[in-house]
């Protein structure tokens, strides 16, 4: 193997991770794993066909039974300068009741930044196939001095009486700061390293 060819891969290998920052945002692992469940009343569905709605894809989903019964996630990465969040998803639901996606920010002294941004909307399963599912999305800027973000996911019932049955499946929250898959040498020291290599292959071929 060349050191050139070396070079050309360590370069390569230090690239972007573009995976959203929620963990279990499609509920394959286990509805809850990764999430915090703010109601005792939420019903978490862990397989396909779950009152004869399909998760988004044929895929696992979660499903929020109580009215203002919601599911929250916290974390610190995607912010840097100018940093932009995106929060989406799909929901299906009966058709009197609505879905809500929320996205917070946070200080370091956990005081919250601003008003939630939100979006959401009425939704309906009708048959329960897959093709009725709805995409919500919503995009914010990280407000200056921001360390942290919160997602919410809600339900909210349509009618008195009627208990709430809100589905939610492959819920994506992105930055569009590059996430680094691995440490990643400033320019400078990465054109250094370039020409140290270049010296040695000259060396080597001198030598041989």
């Amino acid at each position: 193997m060349s050191l050139l060819f070396v070079f050309t891969l360590l370069v390569f290998s230090t690239g972007f991770a573009s995976a959203t920052l929620l963990m279990n945002g499609d509920f394959e692992s286990a509805p809850t794993t990764g999430w915090t469940v703010n109601s005792t009343y939420n019903y978490m569905a862990t397989g396909e066909g779950n009152n004869n709605v399909y998760g988004h894809n044929n895929s696992a989903f979660v499903r929020l039974t109580q009215n203002g019964g919601y599911l929250t996630q916290s974390g610190t990465t995607g912010f840097g300068a100018g940093a932009q969040f995106t929060l989406s998803g799909w929901s299906v639901g009966d058709a009197a009741d609505s879905c809500e996606y929320s996205l917070e920010f946070f200080d370091n002294s956990q005081n919250i930044m601003g008003l939630p941004i939100t979006t959401g909307g009425i939704t309906s399963y009708g048959n329960g196939y897959p093709d009725n599912w709805t995409l919500y999305s919503l995009s914010a800027d990280a407000p200056t001095g921001a360390v942290e973000w919160r997602v919410i996911l809600k339900s909210i019932y349509g009618s008195p009486g009627n208990y709430v049955d809100v589905y939610f499946d492959d819920v994506q929250l992105t930055s569009n700061t590059p996430q680094i898959s691995s440490p990643v040498p400033e320019p400078a020291t990465m054109i250094l390293f370039g020409f140290g290599l270049l010296g040695l292959c000259g060396i080597t071929r001198k030598r041989k």
